[in-house]
């Protein structure tokens, strides 16, 4: 079977399921944790964790993007047993074909490509236990396909009619950018930006601590720029609001840097910093035409459209 899984280094999504990128190891059951967030995997517990991790940029140096893996599997089988989509047989080897991906930057990158398809593929069953139940499966085959990109084809028709889209993938540690030209992927001008929302949010933490003497974590900064200012002072929520802007305003102002010219593209921001700046990123005059892809999962959802597209066409060259 199929499972699409999206690595991000913020979140990691399946099809009916969003993570933090984030665990913690320990011997015994995670004593505070939700059944849902832990799973056990070679005798340890791992359990879902708010606290930040380091960015990396070939996801093969730790174990942790194994684990997540594991634990969104583990979900995705669950779910689909608890509607009837497969039966649980503790006896059984569930065989996966993994759909993930990386930025369109490093899908150049032959080395990064290779090691992200054998870092997940398994050459033994792996017995993963969630919520009570141990599964035995077994990653067969892995795919990888251009991140941004991906969800970029699922609203294809949509974009179809314009002869250059840039797509702009605002994430957690970077932002990603792809550049189309009457449907191909322009290399020159597509890479990765070291202008994630962390920059936002570590700049507003040490300003508000500077000014007010606040602790504004991350959770308080998304909840003022999703409109839940009730326990927060005006100078705060206007300082915030401020800082956003300005990030935004400097993030797209760099396009012109690169050669890539806004105004004069369709634009496709993505990603869950693009969806929580979307107000900011309204007011920029840098912006001509333009769409939100407000699908937190398009990446997921873009992994099985792009196999379902190659499947059919081996189908009809047999």
């Amino acid at each position: 079977m199929e499972i699409a899984i999206d690595t991000g280094n913020k979140q990691v999504k399946t099809d009916h399921s969003v993570s933090i990128s984030g665990v913690v190891s320990q011997t015994t059951i995670p004593a505070t944790a939700r059944p849902e967030d832990y799973i056990r995997y070679r005798g340890r517990y791992y359990a879902l964790t708010n606290k930040r991790q380091e960015y990396l940029r070939d996801k093969s140096e730790t174990e942790r993007y194994f684990v997540l893996a594991m634990m969104g599997i583990a979900k995705e089988l669950d779910y689909m047993e608890s509607h009837n989509e497969i039966a649980y047989d503790p006896d059984k080897t569930y065989y996966i074909t993994m759909l993930g991906g990386l930025p369109p930057a490093h899908m150049e990158d032959a080395h990064l490509k290779d090691n992200f398809k054998a870092y997940f593929k398994t050459s033994e069953a792996q017995y993963v236990w969630y919520k009570g139940r141990t599964w035995r499966v077994k990653i067969t085959k892995v795919y990888v396909y251009a991140q941004c990109y991906a969800a970029i084809m699922t609203v294809f028709t949509q974009i179809k009619p314009y002869p250059r889209v840039v797509g702009i993938d605002i994430g957690g540690f970077t932002t990603d950018y792809l550049t189309m030209v009457r449907g191909t992927i322009d290399i020159e001008h597509t890479d990765s930006l070291e202008q994630g929302l962390t920059l936002l949010y570590q700049t507003i933490h040490k300003k508000c601590l500077k000014k007010f003497d606040a602790i504004i974590e991350e959770s308080d900064v998304d909840a003022i720029l999703s409109g839940d200012t009730s326990l927060y002072d005006e100078e705060i929520i206007t300082l915030v609001e401020e800082e956003a802007q300005a990030f935004v305003d400097s993030l797209l102002s760099s396009f012109r840097e690169f050669q890539i010219d806004l105004k004069h593209s369709f634009v496709v921001f993505l990603g869950g910093g693009a969806i929580l700046l979307k107000k900011y990123i309204e007011k920029s005059p840098l912006l001509g035409r333009y769409m939100f892809l407000e699908d937190i999962k398009g990446n997921v959802h873009g992994y099985k459209l792009l196999y379902q597209v190659m499947q059919k066409k081996k189908g009809e060259q047999s």
